[in-house]
């Protein structure tokens, strides 16, 4: 039974070919296949586990870029508007002057 289910199935099938009233060996065919469909949808489950970490990690990159150029941007920005606001008080004290 330990991951060889094809040959697991065929054993069951055999005994329960030869042993007709033996039930038990139905239940453990079917218990198998139960077993090998649960393995099946584990297995997919995890690739798209992995494959939605993948693309969390990717997002997460991405995410931290766009954080890094927004910072950039404002930091800018804000030059900008010091620089600004130094030129409008330099343009204020020169009118006071009467340059």
């Amino acid at each position: 039974v330990l991951g060889e289910y094809n040959r697991s199935v065929m054993c069951f099938e055999q005994t329960a070919h030869q042993q007709p009233d033996f039930e038990a060996a139905q239940r453990r065919k079917h218990a198998v296949l139960c077993q090998e469909k649960l393995e099946a949808a584990l297995e997919e489950q995890h690739e798209n586990l992995q494959h939605t970490l993948a693309e969390l990690k990717e997002y997460q990159r991405k995410h931290e870029h766009f954080q890094e150029q927004r910072k950039q941007l404002l930091d800018l920005q804000q030059m900008t508007e010091v620089q600004f606001e130094l030129n409008i008080k330099y343009q204020q004290q020169r009118l006071k002057d009467g340059v």
